[in-house]
């Protein structure tokens, strides 16, 4: 059953619920569903806190994901921070970068479209960033 989940609802006592879970994610998985149930029973009775409070379910179902969220991406600072370049010039290195294999600052300054001091800029400040999270 490593691979599975298997779910179990049945009515519980003073007229609740009770839910059985097994799986190999089972914890993160029955988190995520009553995170849910409890918004949702919020919502259904008018309570100002309707939505969920916690971690987010990618966090509940992947650990690391709250350490990929803390990332900050080169091509947000390339464009949104600094301006160097803009949102049609990362598409396009996007999809260049898909062919050539390379890092993306890389890719553009190779297709003209950065300098490399505007990347190693970008680069200090993102790893500064990331550092600081």
């Amino acid at each position: 059953m490593s691979g599975s989940l298997v779910v179990g609802v049945a009515p519980g006592w003073a007229g609740g619920l009770a839910i059985a879970v097994a799986g190999w994610w089972a914890v993160g998985a029955l988190a995520l569903l009553l995170g849910v149930l409890a918004a949702l029973l919020r919502q259904r009775a008018g309570s100002p806190r309707a939505q969920v409070t916690g971690p987010s379910p990618a966090a509940v179902l992947n650990p690391r994901a709250e350490e990929a969220r803390r990332h900050v991406l080169l091509g947000e600072l390339l464009v949104g921070k600094y301006g160097f370049i803009t949102a049609e010039d990362l598409e396009l290195g996007l999809e260049r970068q898909k062919l050539t294999g390379l890092r993306i600052g890389e890719t553009l300054v190779k297709m003209g479209l950065l300098r490399k001091r505007q990347l190693e800029q970008a680069l200090a400040d993102q790893q500064a960033a990331e550092r600081a999270a």
